[in-house]
């Protein structure tokens, strides 16, 4: 899907509007090398290979690094999604008169504590989990029972 995404919106595009913004955003950005480096490289086809082959999701240094970066590859989307539409908006976006955007767009502290209040719910989420749900044994619990 991320490649035929990718050509849909850099190979098949020829209307002088989107080539135009595609200029722009490789002129400004490093969006290609995030986007294949990154997002497809390191958050897809790296942690697939790590996750199909038993040698290598067996050992569990591989398997954390595997699940981090796809998480990472996700992060790196938003960021490359959003970053885009913001460098290169459509023409029809309220903040863009004619080629040159009109406004600029800067979190707010509102939204920072947003984000930063759901990723302490999915802590505390976690951190609930481990601690009522019996995940890791508890001390001498394998040694009962025989």
């Amino acid at each position: 899907m991320k490649i035929w995404d990718w050509a849909a919106t850099s190979y098949y595009s020829h209307t002088p509007a989107t080539a135009g913004m595609l200029a722009r955003l490789h002129a400004t950005t490093p969006y290609t090398a995030t986007f294949w480096g990154i997002e497809v490289l390191l958050g897809g086809l790296v942690p697939a290979l790590i996750l199909l082959l038993p040698k290598l999701y067996e050992r569990k240094n591989l398997l954390m690094f595997a699940l981090g970066s796809i998480v990472f590859g996700v992060i790196i989307n938003r960021w490359n999604v959003t970053l885009s539409g913001l460098v290169a908006p459509p023409a029809w976006s309220p903040g863009v008169l004619g080629n040159v955007i009109a406004v600029s767009y800067t979190p707010s502290l509102i939204e920072f504590c947003v984000v930063l209040g759901i990723v302490s719910y999915a802590l505390l989420g976690f951190t609930l989990g481990v601690r009522y749900l019996e995940i890791y044994p508890r001390p001498g619990h394998y040694l009962e029972g025989g």
